[in-house]
Protein backbone atom coordinates (compact mmCIF):
# COMPACT_ATOMS: atom_id res chain seq x y z
CA UNK A 1 0.00 0.00 0.00
CA UNK A 2 2.59 2.37 0.76
CA UNK A 3 3.95 2.28 -2.79
CA UNK A 4 1.03 3.13 -4.52
CA UNK A 5 0.58 5.82 -2.10
CA UNK A 6 3.91 7.00 -3.10
CA UNK A 7 3.34 7.10 -6.71
CA UNK A 8 -0.20 8.38 -6.47
CA UNK A 9 2.07 11.07 -4.30
CA UNK A 10 4.82 11.19 -6.90
CA UNK A 11 3.07 10.02 -10.22
CA UNK A 12 6.02 11.99 -12.18
CA UNK A 13 8.06 9.38 -10.19
CA UNK A 14 6.48 6.52 -11.13
CA UNK A 15 8.79 5.04 -13.28
CA UNK A 16 11.49 5.72 -10.87
CA UNK A 17 9.87 4.26 -8.25
CA UNK A 18 9.07 1.29 -10.14
CA UNK A 19 12.94 1.18 -11.47
CA UNK A 20 13.93 1.02 -7.80
CA UNK A 21 11.59 -1.61 -6.89
CA UNK A 22 12.91 -3.87 -9.29
CA UNK A 23 16.09 -3.52 -8.38
CA UNK A 24 15.51 -3.97 -4.74
CA UNK A 25 13.88 -7.60 -6.06
CA UNK A 26 16.92 -8.04 -8.73
CA UNK A 27 19.13 -8.08 -6.03
CA UNK A 28 17.47 -9.43 -3.37
CA UNK A 29 16.85 -6.99 -0.74
CA UNK A 30 12.64 -7.03 -1.59
CA UNK A 31 10.26 -9.59 -2.11
CA UNK A 32 6.86 -9.14 -4.05
CA UNK A 33 4.05 -9.61 -2.12
CA UNK A 34 1.35 -11.48 -3.50
CA UNK A 35 -1.14 -11.16 -1.12
CA UNK A 36 -2.11 -7.74 -1.37
CA UNK A 37 -4.17 -5.92 -3.77
CA UNK A 38 -1.29 -2.92 -4.54
CA UNK A 39 1.02 -5.23 -5.23
CA UNK A 40 3.44 -3.76 -3.17
CA UNK A 41 7.23 -4.90 -1.66
CA UNK A 42 8.35 -5.94 1.98
CA UNK A 43 12.21 -5.01 2.09
CA UNK A 44 14.46 -7.60 4.04
CA UNK A 45 15.46 -6.69 7.04
CA UNK A 46 18.63 -8.35 8.91
CA UNK A 47 17.59 -5.94 12.23
CA UNK A 48 14.95 -6.15 14.28
CA UNK A 49 13.56 -2.09 14.63
CA UNK A 50 11.26 -2.88 17.59
CA UNK A 51 13.47 -4.46 20.17
CA UNK A 52 15.04 -2.46 22.31
CA UNK A 53 18.76 -0.96 22.50
CA UNK A 54 21.54 -1.21 24.92
CA UNK A 55 21.53 2.43 25.37
CA UNK A 56 17.38 2.77 25.49
CA UNK A 57 16.60 2.87 28.82
CA UNK A 58 12.81 4.50 28.60
CA UNK A 59 10.59 3.33 30.80
CA UNK A 60 12.95 0.93 32.46
CA UNK A 61 13.52 1.66 36.37
CA UNK A 62 16.97 3.29 36.41
CA UNK A 63 17.07 3.66 40.12
CA UNK A 64 16.98 7.61 42.17
CA UNK A 65 17.50 10.01 39.75
CA UNK A 66 20.06 12.97 41.57
CA UNK A 67 19.06 16.39 41.04
CA UNK A 68 21.71 18.09 42.77
CA UNK A 69 23.67 20.37 40.38
CA UNK A 70 27.22 19.39 40.48
CA UNK A 71 30.50 20.89 39.27
CA UNK A 72 31.56 19.53 35.60
CA UNK A 73 35.32 18.54 35.68
CA UNK A 74 37.86 20.37 33.70
CA UNK A 75 37.93 17.92 31.16
CA UNK A 76 34.41 17.70 30.42
CA UNK A 77 33.92 21.23 30.07
CA UNK A 78 36.37 20.94 27.07
CA UNK A 79 34.60 17.99 25.83
CA UNK A 80 31.55 20.11 26.18
CA UNK A 81 33.25 23.09 24.35
CA UNK A 82 35.06 20.89 21.67
CA UNK A 83 31.69 19.34 20.90
CA UNK A 84 30.23 22.74 20.39
CA UNK A 85 33.73 23.83 18.17
CA UNK A 86 32.46 21.34 15.91
CA UNK A 87 28.73 21.23 15.23
CA UNK A 88 28.28 24.95 15.34
CA UNK A 89 31.36 27.00 14.71
CA UNK A 90 33.51 24.55 12.28
CA UNK A 91 30.18 22.52 11.73
CA UNK A 92 32.68 18.95 11.15
CA UNK A 93 30.24 17.17 12.72
CA UNK A 94 26.39 17.21 14.20
CA UNK A 95 24.20 16.34 17.10
CA UNK A 96 22.97 13.44 15.28
CA UNK A 97 26.31 11.93 14.60
CA UNK A 98 27.33 12.28 18.58
CA UNK A 99 24.11 10.11 18.91
CA UNK A 100 24.74 7.87 16.60
CA UNK A 101 28.46 7.38 17.69
CA UNK A 102 27.13 6.77 21.41
CA UNK A 103 24.45 4.53 20.83
CA UNK A 104 26.71 2.59 18.69
CA UNK A 105 28.97 2.27 21.31
CA UNK A 106 29.24 -1.84 22.30
CA UNK A 107 27.00 -2.78 25.48
CA UNK A 108 29.82 -3.11 27.82
CA UNK A 109 31.27 0.30 26.85
CA UNK A 110 28.12 2.24 27.32
CA UNK A 111 27.71 0.78 30.53
CA UNK A 112 31.31 1.77 31.48
CA UNK A 113 31.25 5.08 30.44
CA UNK A 114 30.47 8.31 32.19
CA UNK A 115 28.12 10.95 29.82
CA UNK A 116 31.16 12.87 28.67
CA UNK A 117 33.26 9.69 28.15
CA UNK A 118 30.73 8.41 25.79
CA UNK A 119 30.32 12.14 24.33
CA UNK A 120 34.45 12.20 23.72
CA UNK A 121 34.51 8.28 22.36
CA UNK A 122 31.91 9.65 19.81
CA UNK A 123 33.99 12.48 18.68
CA UNK A 124 36.87 10.89 18.10
CA UNK A 125 35.06 7.87 16.50
CA UNK A 126 33.19 10.30 13.92
CA UNK A 127 36.57 12.72 13.41
CA UNK A 128 38.49 9.46 12.26
CA UNK A 129 35.73 8.11 10.40
CA UNK A 130 35.81 11.79 8.75
CA UNK A 131 39.28 11.68 8.07
CA UNK A 132 39.81 14.74 9.65
CA UNK A 133 42.72 13.21 11.93
CA UNK A 134 44.30 9.71 11.59
CA UNK A 135 44.34 6.92 14.25
CA UNK A 136 47.96 7.55 14.50
CA UNK A 137 47.81 10.97 15.41
CA UNK A 138 44.83 10.78 17.84
CA UNK A 139 47.46 7.64 19.51
CA UNK A 140 50.51 10.42 19.32
CA UNK A 141 48.16 12.43 21.14
CA UNK A 142 47.01 10.30 23.91
CA UNK A 143 50.95 8.46 24.55
CA UNK A 144 51.97 12.79 25.19
CA UNK A 145 48.85 13.62 27.91
CA UNK A 146 49.61 10.18 29.87
CA UNK A 147 53.51 10.94 29.67
CA UNK A 148 52.53 14.55 31.13
CA UNK A 149 50.42 12.69 33.71
CA UNK A 150 47.44 14.06 32.50
CA UNK A 151 45.43 11.06 31.57
CA UNK A 152 43.31 10.68 34.23
CA UNK A 153 40.25 12.79 35.32
CA UNK A 154 40.75 14.17 38.51
CA UNK A 155 44.60 14.44 37.44
CA UNK A 156 47.20 17.16 37.45
CA UNK A 157 44.58 18.77 34.46
CA UNK A 158 42.25 19.74 36.75
CA UNK A 159 44.21 22.14 38.46
CA UNK A 160 45.57 23.60 36.02
CA UNK A 161 44.78 26.54 33.50
CA UNK A 162 43.90 26.13 30.17
CA UNK A 163 47.29 28.52 29.91
CA UNK A 164 49.53 26.55 32.13
CA UNK A 165 48.38 23.14 30.54
CA UNK A 166 49.54 25.22 26.83
CA UNK A 167 52.72 26.32 28.55
CA UNK A 168 53.70 22.87 29.61
CA UNK A 169 52.70 21.57 25.78
CA UNK A 170 55.27 24.21 24.67
CA UNK A 171 58.17 23.10 26.36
Amino acid sequence: MAISILRGLFGGFARTIDAAIDAAILIGVADPVTSTATGGIMLAMDRNFTARGHHDMGGLDAGEIDRDEHDYALWEKRVDAMMMLLTNKLQIMTVDQLRKGIEGLPPDAYERMSYYERWIASVANTLLDAGVISADELGARMAAIEARGLGAAGSESESKSGSELNQGEAG
